[in-house]
């Protein structure tokens, strides 16, 4: 039985969504933590969803599958700051509408001439 308000695991609406949606997903295949799963989502593949659920008004619910000691496994932990790191530079471009960043350094002056 689908819950009001819930898109099914990992997916996206065609458009614009009315309400308060959201999208439960995985980093890899499954929503528990197992020793031998290795199909980790890319880091560009994850940020394209945020941004296109987002633009969509959806929630991203992202399971990030700790152990069952709790703890967070390095793939995961990698990707979070990837996300985070994104987020921060969204952030920024949203509120002064800019970017600074650093100019290449000047080519040396031709000598031969």
């Amino acid at each position: 039985m689908r819950i009001p308000g819930s898109l099914g695991d990992n997916q996206v609406p065609m458009g614009v969504v009315n309400g308060a949606w959201e999208n439960p997903a995985t980093m890899n295949d499954t929503w528990v933590f197992k020793i031998e799963g290795h199909n980790w989502k890319s880091t560009t593949t994850l940020l394209h969803l945020l941004a296109e659920l987002t633009g969509k008004g959806v929630n991203y619910l992202l399971n990030i599958g700790p152990t069952p000691e709790g703890d967070i496994i390095d793939p995961a932990k990698v990707v979070c700051s990837a996300l985070l790191n994104a987020a921060s530079v969204a952030a920024m471009v949203l509120t002064v509408e800019a970017l600074v960043a650093e100019l290449p350094p000047e080519p040396p002056p031709d000598t031969h001439s």
